[in-house]
């Protein structure tokens, strides 16, 4: 029997739908098949994931913590130099032991609190900055609980700013210790050197209660996003297994599919 142009047609459209779902049907199959193999290496390795950001935010809590008791010590100092400076500007024209014990705070106390201050903050910016990296990566994971972490200021730019502060304490340091070697011809000027630092002081110890809120607040962050991790932690492997399973259905899905083109396509090409 003669085939017409149509049959001919017809034909070689059903072998090509034949060959095309016998490709998408053994596609299916091997993804079918590494789904599973790899189902496993993907819970493993966002595991390691969660432990390793679990293991930054702890050493960020830590050296946070650290960082507020130093806060609060240098708050303390401060406090306890205010009227220690208030009472040497009270007698600095008559008591020769006030400018002896000035002497000592303006070259060897404050100076030595301001470099042990400036090493704590440079620790604690270290560790500010690895923890809101953590923080803003953590809280960007789609139903995470807690908003996304965006503060107007970083903490780490906070204590960078905290430790310029600190280090501005160190020119009227300098303009005290020369006003001291010369009190005799200058107390008017000497006096009002500690005036000018005794308001800098409450200025730095104002910046450093402000600072210790953020750290505060950082930390409490930091230990909520480590119990909201540990949370996560068991719900990796059963969330993994359950993308595992809806990707199988699918695939088994266009394999069956694919499986009724098959028919299709050898009934085209059968066709008298």
């Amino acid at each position: 029997m003669k085939l017409n142009t149509r049959d001919i047609l017809v034909k070689i459209l059903g072998a090509i739908v034949c060959l095309f779902s016998a490709v998408c049907l053994v596609g299916s199959g091997y993804a079918l098949v590494k789904t599973w193999e790899i189902q496993a290496e993907i819970s493993r390795k966002l595991l390691d994931a969660t432990n390793e950001a679990q293991s930054v935010l702890k050493n960020a809590g830590n050296g946070l913590e650290t960082t507020a008791q130093t806060i609060s010590a240098t708050i303390n100092t401060l406090s306890a130099l205010r009227p220690t400076l208030l009472s040497v500007s009270n007698g600095v024209h008559n008591a020769e032991p006030a400018f002896n014990e000035l002497q000592t705070i303006t070259a060897e106390s404050l100076p030595a609190t301001i470099t042990s201050t400036q090493a704590s903050l440079l620790t604690a910016q270290q560790s500010a900055a690895a923890m809101e990296g953590v923080l803003s990566l953590v809280s960007q994971i789609p139903f995470f609980p807690g908003g996304t972490y965006d503060p107007e200021v970083s903490l780490e730019s906070s204590l960078g700013n905290l430790s310029d502060d600190i280090e501005a304490l160190r020119e009227p340091l300098e303009n005290m210790q020369a006003a001291i070697g010369n009190a005799q011809d200058s107390l008017d000027g000497l006096d009002n050197q500690i005036i000018k630092l005794i308001l800098l002081l409450d200025q730095i110890r104002y910046n450093l209660e402000s600072a210790n809120g953020k750290v505060a607040d950082s930390r409490e962050q930091v230990l909520d996003a480590q119990a909201h991790l540990q949370e996560l932690e068991p719900l990796i492997p059963v969330w993994v297994r359950s993308g595992a399973y809806l990707l199988s259905f699918i695939l088994v899905w266009i394999g069956m599919a694919q499986v009724s083109w098959i028919f299709q396509g050898f009934k085209w090409f059968k066709t008298k």
